[in-house]
């Protein structure tokens, strides 16, 4: 450290060339060793003390600045059951926009939980969800798909592939989701059939009872 402060002292004149933002870390850094070595003590330890709450309150506001997300209009843990009215939520889309559930009101709709890298959900959606919506779409029947993905390139390249039509959206945190944590997610996928005025008709609602509310719900609605 002595022949650090040494070679500095001889090459000072160019060290202060540099002329750091005031407000920097290497300005405080430098206004640090500026100070007089003979301050009193309780000088030196007023200075510390006005230094460490600055960097604290600077640690305070990156770490509230990082994270900021977009909100969840809900507070507590809740199982999801019949009966129930299915909190609204509001994700993006793969091209970026926000899409509330709540702006499907009037539809009936199937909350989908899922994720790219399923086998059980890719099956689902191909083979069971597809057909069902093709037939009720045109009367009132929605899809609404969360993706729990971490990736955004695998949950949209699994869109393509699949070709899925209905709405997609997507928070991106895998099992760090809040909704899955909000909501017990303890499986994918996990399904909960809604009906017009979004309360919870059916929870992991198979193919044949699917088809069987719609012909139901939707029966007035023609083609």
């Amino acid at each position: 450290m002595d022949n650090l402060e040494k070679f500095f002292r001889r090459n000072q004149e160019e060290f202060d060339v540099l002329q750091p933002d005031p407000g920097s870390w290497e300005a405080i850094v430098q206004r640090q060793n500026a100070l007089p070595k003979n301050l009193p003590f309780h000088q030196k330890g007023n200075f510390w003390l006005i230094l460490a709450l600055f960097a604290s309150l600077l640690a305070v506001g990156f770490y509230f600045q990082s994270q900021k997300q977009p909100a969840i209009p809900f507070a507590d843990e809740c199982q999801l059951e019949k009966g129930m009215v299915f909190p609204d939520i509001k994700l993006r889309s793969p091209d970026g926009e926000l899409v509330a559930l709540s702006s499907l009101q009037g539809k009936v709709v199937l909350v989908e939980f899922w994720a790219s890298y399923s086998m059980v959900c890719t099956e689902e959606n191909c083979y069971y969800f597809k057909p069902i919506y093709e037939e009720f779409k045109d009367r009132g029947f929605e899809i609404y798909a969360v993706s729990v993905d971490s990736s955004a390139n695998s949950w949209i390249k699994a869109i393509e592939r699949d070709q899925l039509p209905w709405v997609q959206v997507a928070d991106l945190s895998e099992t760090q989701s809040a909704l899955v944590k909000k909501f017990k997610i303890d499986k994918l996928p996990a399904v909960f059939l809604l009906n017009e005025n979004g309360e919870i008709l059916e929870v992991e609602v198979d193919t044949k009872t699917l088809r069987e509310k719609l012909n139901k719900l939707l029966a007035y609605r023609s083609e």
